[in-house]
């Protein structure tokens, strides 16, 4: 979770400034635990093109399309791991996830992509 956009996604350096990681150096990092990971959940704005970037190497991807709002993401994440924990596949989570935001009654419920 966090902000981002079209060219890549802002962390915290050690100062505490924000840095942009560019998508290109995103995929690398996630290569190297592509023997281990199955899944990766961006739940931040602008994120599908980092998505695709680590979907050549992570099999289930999820991004937003385009700026997601707090309470949309909140619902997507609570709605998708509730899913997960309860046992379910990666795709079913993912619809839940979406439905979960239908059902607070806000927009953003076709912002989500999965790729994989």
């Amino acid at each position: 979770s966090g902000h981002g956009d079209t060219t890549g996604i802002a962390v915290e350096d050690t100062l505490g400034n924000s840095k942009l990681i560019e998508n290109d150096a995103i995929g690398s990092l996630f290569e190297l635990f592509s023997a281990t990971t199955k899944c990766v959940v961006l739940n931040s704005c602008y994120s599908e093109s980092q998505a695709r970037e680590i979907a050549k190497h992570i099999p289930y991807v999820i991004g937003m399309k385009s700026s997601v709002n707090d309470k949309a993401a909140i619902a997507f994440a609570v709605g998708f791991y509730t899913a997960l924990g309860a046992g379910k596949d990666i795709e079913f989570a993912f619809k839940m996830g979406t439905v979960a935001i239908k059902l607070e009654g806000i927009s953003g419920s076709d912002l989500p992509i999965l790729i994989g």
